[in-house]
């Protein structure tokens, strides 16, 4: 109980502060800077939520952080071409959300997002190295594909285990990817 309280302690401070400034003038900012905190609070929402049942977390999730959720440019979907990483959490925000409450529209979202990184979504698809790597960018380029592979791997078991065509789907692609990363 006393990291639960700690780690509730620690959420209610980011929450009230909302502020990339107390981090990017921390002794850490020369290293890495953090670009925006709403994900960082829906991804720790979500976790507060799984271990301790408290619906508040849920709510707050709804008329604090959704609103903030990022959108493709010049749309109103919200984003899935990026990937999870350390200054990045809503892909996996939003699937700790589907998990937690079921919601079709993240669900959807989710599917959307792998859909993207494996062969496509809304006529966009992440780039493919020659021998089958999915490549976001060239900064730690393996990062982001693992991380995507936990994303599927994860939706795969919970909010796609009972549809066995996304589930295959995913869980398919994610080993494509890991024997790839693994010397295939």
């Amino acid at each position: 109980d006393t990291y639960i309280e700690h780690a509730e302690n620690i959420f209610k401070i980011a929450d009230k502060a909302k502020s990339d400034d107390d981090y990017n003038d921390s002794n850490a900012s020369g290293f890495y800077r953090s670009s925006h905190f709403y994900d960082e609070l829906f991804y720790a929402a979500n976790w507060l939520y799984m271990a301790t049942g408290d619906k508040s977390y849920l709510d707050k999730i709804e008329s604090d952080y959704i609103p903030q959720f990022p959108t493709e440019s010049q749309s109103t979907d919200w984003k899935y071409t990026w990937g999870f990483c350390w200054d990045d959490t809503t892909q996996a925000a939003a699937l700790l959300y589907a998990i937690n409450t079921g919601k079709q529209e993240w669900i959807d979202h989710i599917a959307h997002h792998l859909d993207y990184w494996d062969e496509g979504y809304g006529g966009k698809r992440v780039t493919y190295t020659p021998d089958g790597l999915a490549w976001l960018m060239n900064w730690g380029a393996n990062r982001h594909s693992a991380n995507t592979v936990w994303i599927a791997k994860l939706a795969a078991d919970t909010i796609f285990k009972d549809n066995a065509a996304l589930a295959d789907k995913y869980n398919n692609w994610a080993q494509g990817q890991l024997d790839y990363m693994f010397g295939d």
